[in-house]
């Protein structure tokens, strides 16, 4: 069989790459390239492989590539290393420009589900630079849906959600599993259970493409009290999905139910 070459052509900011290396296996290749790299007598065919491009940073980020050699061809390989992922941090912020702790964000068409921020510098994520819709559902469980753009050179971005502080900093959402039952369209009662729950809402697991009012009434075991407690509440948000579908309401408790509530999921005591 005829070998033949491939020539590999890179694109890239030295002020933020510094190397890049090709590896294909089943030709035993590994290479480190420069601006143009040229490989000579290899097999035809069609090729997995790893390009790991080297960060200014000191970091690295790896991609898999397909490699196609023809017979009686110079096989020009053009990558962008400038459009790689790179780790950036996303934070919800309000009008202090302090993160809004206990919120969850979803970026759409990329995320599965919803992240949580968990502390002050936001959540963690590897995005090429470009265009993005983010997801957000703050601690009332309100839904938000900012668009995202992400450059090369920016490694941390503030989403301003203008809520009131109060209704979105002083009721923690608490991951916690307790019985609670809603009803349907049809009036029938659905018991479940919540995967979070505030003072002023809950996040619950719900039956996939039910059909809910968007006022509902729901009922939930509230610590200390002798038996479950049921009020109106009004949905938020759904999500069917046939291996995760939640929704999220907003609660109308009384006052005092409320104010136990809180005050037994900040220190465990009512």
């Amino acid at each position: 069989m005829e070998l033949a070459p491939i020539t590999v052509k890179l694109d890239f900011d030295p002020k933020r790459v510094h190397g890049a290396r090709l590896v294909i296996p089943m030709l035993a290749v590994d290479e480190h390239l420069t601006n143009i790299t040229r490989i000579e007598n290899l097999t035809p065919g069609t090729y997995d492989g790893t390009l790991t491009t080297y960060l200014t940073t000191g970091s690295e980020t790896t991609q898999k590539v397909k490699i196609k050699i023809f017979p009686k061809s110079e096989n020009i390989h053009h990558f962008n290393l400038s459009q790689v992922p790179h780790e950036v941090m996303i934070r919800p912020v309000d009008k202090k420009n302090k993160t809004i702790l206990f919120s969850e964000i979803r970026i759409e068409n990329f995320d599965m589900n919803f992240r949580p921020v968990r502390d002050e510098k936001g959540v963690a994520c590897r995005l090429r630079p470009g265009d993005y819709t983010i997801r957000i559902v703050l601690p009332d469980l309100s839904v938000k849906t900012v668009p995202l753009k992400v450059s090369e050179d920016t490694l941390v971005y503030s989403l301003p959600i203008f809520e009131d502080e109060t209704s979105t900093r002083k009721e923690p959402r608490i991951q916690m599993a307790i019985p609670i039952s809603y009803q349907s369209k049809d009036g029938q009662w659905i018991t479940t259970k919540s995967i979070n729950i505030s003072s002023s809402g809950v996040c619950l697991i719900k039956t996939p493409n039910k059909e809910t009012e968007k006022k509902i009434h729901v009922r939930l075991v509230v610590p200390h009290t002798h038996s479950p407690v049921e009020c109106e509440a009004e949905v938020k948000w759904e999500k069917d999905d046939a291996d995760s579908s939640q929704m999220g309401l907003q609660m109308d408790l009384p006052q005092q139910m409320k104010t136990t509530l809180n005050k037994w999921l900040i220190t465990g005591k009512a």
